[in-house]
Parts: C-alpha cells; sequence; structure tokens
C-alpha cells in the first residue's frame, strides 16, 4: 500500500528520490508515470498502470472527441521509469515541463499510486481548494457514502 506524504529534492539532472517507505512497497526496479489531471504526475507499478490503463482504453471510444483527449493526456505521454541503485528516477523533460517541476517536489502514495507535484504548485493547489472548501464537501460525501 503506498501512502505517506514526502518531501524530496529534484537534482540538476531531473532525477528524484523515490522515499524508502515507498520503495518498500513497489515489487522491481520500474514506474510507469504520466500526467495527472493537477498539473502533477502520476506513477504506477507496471501491474497497476496495466490494470488503469486497460481500464481507460476499454472505456473510451476513438470515436468520441472527449475520449480522445483523455487517452492523449494520460496514455500517449506516459512513459516507463527505472529506479537506480539509490532510489531515484529520472523525470522525463517533457513530463517535468508538464507539471512545472522545479527543485522542491511532494510525493504522494495515494494507495495505489503516487503523485509528485512541485512542492509551490501543491501548496498553491491546496490552498486554493481550502478556501473553496473542497475538503469540507468531501467529507459530507464521505459521511453519506462510508460511514453512515
Amino acid at each position: 500500500m503506498l501512502t505517506g506524504e514526502f518531501g524530496v529534492a529534484i537534482d540538476d539532472k531531473g532525477r528524484l528520490l523515490i522515499p524508502a517507505k515507498l520503495r518498500a512497497q513497489i515489487a522491481g526496479s520500474v514506474l510507469w508515470a504520466t500526467k495527472g489531471p493537477d498539473d502533477n504526475l502520476w506513477l504506477y507499478t507496471p501491474e497497476q498502470w496495466e490494470v488503469f490503463s486497460g481500464k481507460i482504453m476499454s472505456n473510451m471510444s476513438p470515436f468520441s472527441e472527449e475520449d480522445r483527449e483523455t487517452y492523449r493526456h494520460i496514455i500517449a505521454p506516459s512513459q516507463e521509469l527505472e529506479i537506480d541503485k539509490f532510489g531515484r528516477i529520472l523525470i522525463p523533460p517533457s513530463l517535468k515541463a508538464y507539471a512545472g517541476l522545479k527543485r522542491e517536489a511532494v510525493v504522494l502514495g495515494v494507495i495505489k499510486f503516487i503523485e509528485i507535484w512541485d512542492a509551490e504548485i501543491y501548496a498553491s493547489h491546496r490552498n486554493e481548494n481550502k478556501e473553496r472548501g473542497v475538503f469540507r464537501e468531501n467529507q459530507k460525501k464521505l459521511k453519506e457514502r462510508i460511514f453512515f
């Protein structure tokens, strides 16, 4: 289970250290990276990527403009990344640019995948959502769906 929130640095070569707690949950030395919907990156183990990408492709039609845009955003830019012997991944330039990654990043374990955010963009995103009350609205939905 991939969980946790970690601050990490991105080196001059564009490498990011996958925190040890997360690496311990990853079998093998490969992750699949793609664009997330919020100016961030999503990383999957090969097994989870196969499930996730398979669901997307089996539920989308090449005749739907919205579906084509979805797979162009998520499937097409995906890349296989090797975890080196030091636990780092090299973020491809196109994905690094998309997520606005600079020197400091936030790595989030979200059970089945990992999110990578530029630290400043993540803080801004969280503040905007806090001001809009997004979490409070989600709490109400969780209460209705899960707990009561």
